[in-house]
């Protein structure tokens, strides 16, 4: 039983494929590449198909490639390959362990592996050694103090060197500081500091500054960089200016996104209730919020950018309450002249035919429809020469006196209270016989306002009908 067992892992052992490396050790400058030769071969009776993986395939910014991912070997056949490495500047001078494995993809436990150093050495006894920030996170309008730090490890150094520290973000160029080294003793350091204000719209997100050192001729020979954060700021300004007109009022709102990152806006205004019907912008706003006495009107602005203003104007159409103002005063002043006043009206209820044997009933009211008492109140009607009066009064006797344009008949208040009125009634029988109609002179009225005004009012005239 042990013998066949043994046989078993022999065979399966025998069907492993033979990794054969050119060399278990990579060594080469930071910044450049290097590769080792790899020969595969196919160990097993059958043809396979092998997948060539590194593990890892980056570590510590240093890079493994394969020259092909996948290779198809017939039995007893080899095939070689190359794995390259590479590594960027600011790699660190530490060695690296790779492995390379070979697999067959229809029966993964046919595999070998194998392992790789990898090694960066430095171009030059002079480096960065170490660069950073004051911090971390910072907000617009701060300063930045980038610290760089230069070591020799090696001897006196009297070749020059230069700098340049740059500030990028998302790969776009930002700043640039120069620097220069003409000499640097041996095991010493020289410290560069170099300070960036931040525009106040600078934009949000992860910055990085990188330092690159290089020689004279512009080899370069060292890089080191470091990351550093600008917060979002959200802010803005409002502003408000208004100018009064005979016709109108203008309010213009300004507002100026004082962020860092484009944001929405909202332009707020308060008017007075009363107002609504006035009001008009030349932007249409976004809502109209009644809060009781005042409407609270809104405008939205979205994506506006860092630094950039919006403006809305509106007005209050003040023409309009002007017209209303002169409407009411217009109404008053007619209220007062023929409404609130002392009326006049004259009127006969007679029916049928108007002979000289008929007695025409005229009646006269007067009316105090103002809000005072009005004093010295004479009332006139005249009566046609056609016509006489009957001596018979059912209110109170008139005065009469015969004119030549007929028989004056009149009354006198000493006042009338606001409100009050008088009925006066005669009667006139006509001197003969009419045809058609009567015509009766309209009545009037005189008094004294509470301020001694003299003022009249006259009623309409009277057409008696058969």
């Amino acid at each position: 039983m042990s013998l066949l067992f043994a046989s078993l892992v022999a065979a399966q052992t025998s069907a492993n494929p033979s990794v054969f490396l050119s060399s278990n050790e990579v060594t080469f400058f930071n910044g450049d590449q290097d590769s080792v030769d790899v020969t595969i071969t196919n160990n097993d009776v059958e043809a396979h198909t092998f997948t060539v993986s590194v593990f890892p395939n980056s570590l510590d910014k240093v890079f493994a490639d394969p020259s092909l991912n996948h290779v198809t070997l017939s039995a007893r056949e080899s095939v070689p390959i190359k794995v390259s490495f590479s590594s960027v500047f600011e790699a660190e001078f530490v060695p690296r362990e790779f492995a390379i494995t070979i697999a067959a993809i229809d029966d993964p436990s046919i595999s070998a592996t194998k392992e790789v150093v990898v090694t960066v050495l430095r171009r030059s006894p002079v480096f960065v050694l170490s660069m950073n920030t004051n911090k971390f996170s910072y907000a617009p309008d701060e300063t930045i103090n980038i610290s760089s730090v230069v070591s020799n490890q090696g001897g006196d150094s009297f070749e020059e060197f230069t700098t340049q520290t740059s500030i990028s973000r998302d790969g776009q160029f930002v700043k640039r500081f120069e620097g220069v080294i003409s000499f640097l003793s041996e095991k010493s350091k020289t410290t560069f500091s170099n300070l960036y204000t931040l525009d106040q719209f600078a934009q949000p997100g992860v910055y990085s500054a990188q330092m690159v050192l290089k020689e004279a001729n512009g080899q370069t020979l060292s890089i080191k960089s470091v990351n550093f954060k600008v917060v979002m700021v959200e802010s803005a300004s409002q502003q408000e200016t208004s100018s009064v007109g005979i016709l109108d009022t203008t309010t213009t709102i300004t507002s100026t996104n004082e962020g860092n990152a484009p944001t929405s806006i909202r332009v707020v205004a308060t008017v007075p209730a009363f107002a609504r019907e006035l009001f008009d912008s030349d932007i249409k706003p976004t809502s109209m919020e009644d809060f009781g006495s005042s409407i609270r009107v809104s405008w939205i602005f979205n994506n506006v950018g860092a630094g950039e203003t919006v403006q809305v104007v509106y007005k209050l159409v003040v023409w309009k309450i002007w017209m209303t103002v002169v409407a009411i005063i217009v109404i008053v002043f007619l209220a007062f002249k023929f409404v609130f006043t002392v009326k006049i009206s004259k009127w006969s209820r007679f029916l049928g035919p108007i002979t000289k044997d008929t007695e025409v009933p005229v009646s006269i009211e007067i009316v105090n429809r103002s809000m005072y008492e009005v004093k010295g109140i004479v009332v006139r009607d005249f009566v046609p020469p056609i016509a006489k009066i009957v001596p018979r009064f059912e209110t109170v006797k008139p005065s009469m006196r015969e004119t030549i344009g007929g028989t004056e008949v009149s009354w006198k208040f000493d006042s009338l209270r606001a409100g009050e009125e008088r009925i006066m009634t005669y009667r006139i029988k006509p001197k003969m016989d009419v045809i058609g109609s009567l015509r009766l002179n309209p009545a009037s009225v005189t008094y004294s306002t509470r301020k001694r005004e003299k003022k009249s009012a006259a009623s309409g005239m009277v057409v008696v009908r058969e």
